[in-house]
């Protein structure tokens, strides 16, 4: 994963349902709890690059909590075209302070896709 990629709007979107299934294997509750991107950040500190995807957990629309994960992605399909969630797992560190936002979640449930 390259520094300068950036995600689509509808890659976002994509990416948003294809977590679930990662997430059930990771031991999440699914079927209980709703999960939605927040914010994604690429790291590199460690010569091993990613994102860093902080992952509200919500139930009937109300944030009851959030989830940080690694995450690495297959970003060569194009702007239509899911993202292939090649890596996700418990991120086992806090915030990498040494990273660059990708994109966040905005007010209106749109992403805000850093330049």
């Amino acid at each position: 994963m390259k520094k300068d990629f950036r995600p689509s709007q509808a890659q976002l979107d994509y990416l948003n349902v294809d977590i679930y299934p990662h997430l059930e294997e990771m031991g999440e509750n699914v079927m209980e709890y709703e999960y939605i991107i927040s914010s994604i950040d690429w790291y590199n500190w460690d010569e091993n690059p990613r994102w860093f995807v902080h992952i509200s957990k919500l139930v009937r629309g109300v944030k009851k909590g959030y989830i940080e994960v690694d995450m690495i992605c297959d970003t060569g399909g194009g702007p239509d075209c899911p993202l292939g969630i090649t890596l996700m797992e418990w991120a086992d560190h806090g915030y990498p302070c040494i990273s660059t936002q990708i994109a966040y979640l905005g007010e209106e449930d749109e992403y805000i896709i850093e330049g």
